[in-house]
């Protein structure tokens, strides 16, 4: 596998080079400071257009990619390995995004 760390904003990326074109919308992260969700976490992009906009996986959904969907298991991969390199600490759920080509 070839590629780059890239940190920015306090979050750690891997800049894939690939056949497929992969591109990281901005984002930020959104904490809870107080009360009984305090520590919770989410990662925050911006709104993608709900015409073209395609749901890889749900808040407890994972790992449902057809095998011919080359996008669709590249993101339940990045989850599953998500998970583990974190020990379980953390995961990525609900992914989403816009597939520019075949995939």
């Amino acid at each position: 596998m070839h590629g780059e760390s890239i940190h920015d904003s306090g979050l750690w990326c891997f800049e894939f080079k690939s056949h497929i074109d992969l591109k990281v919308a901005k984002s930020f992260l959104l904490s809870v400071t107080e009360g009984p969700k305090k520590g919770l976490t989410w990662i925050v992009d911006e709104l993608l257009d709900p015409e073209n906009m395609r749901k890889f996986s749900g808040t407890d959904q994972a790992g449902c990619a057809d095998a011919a969907d080359f996008a669709g298991i590249t993101c339940d991969a990045f989850a599953h390995f998500t998970a583990v390199d974190s020990n379980l600490d953390f995961v990525v759920v609900d992914i989403q995004g816009i597939v520019l080509a075949d995939a």
